[in-house]
């Protein structure tokens, strides 16, 4: 009883523990629809004005009426606001009661200037004046 109990006890705070990590990233919409989210990580290259982009993190969530039996694989482009590629990624995704998600980590460890505009296009969408930004900037 008491072992029991003490697993109980575990599984509560890591259910805890792990809800606030699955519940952080991009939100599913209320309706039958898509929303994309986009996250970088980058760090100043001293004597420029460039910055080194070390991780592009994108997310798409579906909304839909049910899971398909099949989740289809999805490509993920990250390119910058004049349209060179930065890098890309094929990503399997998962389907919850009717969410499906993909997420990507990518690491690109490309030098760009400091200001730079970056955008993640998915593939299948129309994501062209949809498509989530970041601005890569100095930060001190």
């Amino acid at each position: 009883m008491r072992r029991s109990l003490i697993v109980l006890a575990a599984a509560g705070v890591a259910g805890v523990a792990a809800a606030p990590a699955s519940a952080a990233g991009c939100s599913a919409p209320d309706h039958p629809a898509w929303h994309s989210c986009l996250s970088a990580g980058h760090r100043a290259i001293s004597g420029t004005d460039n910055v080194m982009l070390t991780r592009a993190s994108p997310i798409l969530v579906v909304r839909l009426t049910a899971c398909p039996d099949k989740i289809i694989r999805r490509k993920v482009v990250i390119r910058t606001r004049s349209g060179d590629r930065v890098a890309s990624k094929r990503v399997s995704g998962r389907c919850r009661k009717g969410v499906s998600r993909w997420r990507a980590e990518l690491r690109p460890n490309v030098e760009l200037r400091v200001g730079t505009v970056i955008q993640s296009f998915w593939s299948r969408l129309p994501d062209e004046n949809r498509a989530p930004k970041v601005k890569l900037k100095l930060e001190f």
